[in-house]
Parts: C-alpha cells; structure tokens; sequence
C-alpha cells in the first residue's frame, strides 16, 4: 500500500499533538502530591522576611529565599534578615509540606516554593541547609546531595552513599499578588 502525502502530513501532525500533550503533563506533574501543602498569608507585608524575598509581583528579588516552618505554637519564617516568629492562629492551620517551606524569586524573576525536607531522604528532620548567601545552592547534611533552588535540581551528588537514584526537590505552587500569598499542591 502506497502512502499519500496527506497521510503522512496527518500521521505527523498526530505524532507532534501526542509529543506536545506529554510535554505539557511532564511540567504540570512537576508540581509534588507527595507532602500536603495548604498556606495563606495575608497580608504579606506583615511578614517581613517573606516580603522581602519576593518583592514586587513581576519582579521579585532574584536569589533571595527565605524558610517557613511551623511549630507547635508558632511559625518561624528565616531569611538573609534574619528570623521571626508568628503566633497568628490562621496561618496555623495551614500545612507546611514536609518539613517547612523554602520560598523565593529564581534569578528569572520567577517566584519558586519547595518542601524544605531533602526530597530524598523523606523525612522532616532531614531538612536542607539554606545559607541565604543568594547564591540559591542548598544541601541536605545527612545525605549530602546539593540542589539548586533557581532551578529545582539536584546540583551534585557528591559525598552522596545512600540514595543511587536521587530525585529533584519537592515543588509546590505559588500565587502571589503583592497584598497576600498562597502555597498548595
């Protein structure tokens, strides 16, 4: 059977349609399920260190990065500023991932919030080690593995001898608007 020049164009065409729809569920999927993640603030401007590292929408403050995590009584968020401590009784209700939250503009302006547990070693009290340096590289001390934050990637696995197939930081959304901020899965 001889094949037309219209069948191989709808062949094609069919062929890049499937390429494009796996490409578009291959960047939704990078979002995590994995750690349940629900938190508002509102008004953002009245924390601090979360406002500072992520600006103005549009803008950002590229490389910043600050660290959310949440204790019995209170919610400490960290950055290059230092830490404060928030006893607001909404923002406890929220869920914090894993082990806190690391949130922050990339150097593309693009705002950016990952599970502050290393995404390899699972558990909570394995937490990154972030210097706030702006240099976006953080590292998990138990299994050695470094990420970078401006990407979500594993940036070198030196030093590693417990995970043979390392995964890439646990990602969640982030809707920001200037006045309040929102983080879910």
């Amino acid at each position: 059977m001889k094949s037309s020049p219209i069948r191989n164009f709808l062949f094609s065409a069919l062929i890049l349609l499937l390429f494009l729809g796996c490409t578009k569920d291959m960047i939704t999927n990078s979002y995590s399920t994995e750690h349940l993640v629900n938190a508002y603030f509102d008004p953002v401007s009245s924390y601090l260190p979360l406002q500072q590292v992520l600006g103005s929408p549009g803008f950002g403050n590229p490389g910043q990065y600050c660290t959310i995590r949440k204790h019995s009584d209170h919610i400490t968020i960290a950055s290059a500023t230092g830490s404060i401590n928030y006893s607001d009784a909404i923002i406890m209700k929220g869920s914090l991932g894993l082990g806190g939250l690391i949130v922050g503009t990339n150097y593309d302006s693009e705002y950016y919030v990952f599970d502050l547990a290393c995404p390899n070693c699972n558990q909570a009290q394995y937490r990154l080690t972030v210097p706030f340096d702006g240099t976006g590289i953080v590292t998990c001390n138990h299994c050695k593995i470094s990420y970078d934050l401006n990407y979500g990637t594993i940036r070198s696995t030196e030093g590693n001898t417990i995970h043979s197939n390392p995964r890439s930081l646990f990602r969640y959304h982030i809707g920001y608007t200037g006045m309040s901020v929102g983080f879910h899965n």
